[in-house]
């Protein structure tokens, strides 16, 4: 039998495509003013692809990277 090959589930999760309902579900059911206004910042990660048209996608890696960036203190410091 061959050897199981280790996944990386964190590179799995996150090469996820979330459209716009799902985006403002994340962030606590928020209105599509508020995403509109994120779209505007430009530390907002921005629409990766729009398929069938008018449809926006935001890849789930970029969003993390985002929330990342808004934590309040280094993750590097905690526990010193």
């Amino acid at each position: 039998m061959a050897p199981v090959s280790t996944v990386d589930l964190n590179a799995l999760a996150t090469d996820q495509y979330l459209n716009a309902k799902q985006v403002r579900e994340r962030y606590g059911s928020v209105s599509n003013t508020w995403l509109f206004r994120r779209m505007r910042d430009a530390a907002f990660p921005q629409p990766s692809t729009r398929l069938g048209g008018r449809t926006r996608f935001w890849l789930l890696s970029e969003l993390l990277e985002w929330e990342r960036s808004k934590l309040p203190i280094d993750a590097d410091s905690v526990g010193e």
